[in-house]
């Protein structure tokens, strides 16, 4: 797991090309930081992002992100510390973006739209998960 601080910016470009799994904890994502990810780590399988920020402005630079994710991903979980029943800012044009192949996707506070999402959502989806989740349930890889 990295932990990264506000001037964490472009250091994505940086890493293997091999990578299968990334788990990163930090407040907010530049605009570049998932464009860069998807460009170098062209073999990522499963991408776990978490925020340790409870503002609303940081957390919504994740949903800008999803249009950018690498083609072969399999896993995307992101998780906020937004309190419970607060809502993540995703709509149906994020949501839209998603790689075809996602096979497994999780958001840990409840999107505001999904219903209206659900014709969007990658084809080969097989676990959909929305809402907070206790810490004993653990996510496995699905490489």
């Amino acid at each position: 797991e990295i932990s990264l601080e506000d001037d964490g910016a472009g250091w994505f470009a940086g890493l293997s090309a091999h990578l299968h799994t990334l788990r990163l904890r930090l407040d907010a994502l530049h605009p570049n930081d998932i464009p860069d990810l998807a460009r170098t780590c062209t073999d990522l399988r499963n991408l776990y992002l978490s925020s340790n920020s409870s503002k609303t402005e940081d957390i919504a630079t994740f949903a800008p992100a999803l249009q950018h994710l690498p083609s072969r991903l399999r896993q995307l979980e992101i998780k906020t510390s937004l309190e419970a029943g607060k809502e993540f800012p995703l709509e149906a044009a994020d949501l839209s973006q998603l790689p075809r192949n996602l096979r497994g996707l999780q958001f840990c506070c409840k999107p505001h739209s999904i219903p209206n999402c659900l014709d969007v959502l990658p084809p080969r989806l097989r676990t959909l998960h929305l809402g907070e989740v206790p810490d004993w349930f653990a996510t496995e890889d699905q490489s």
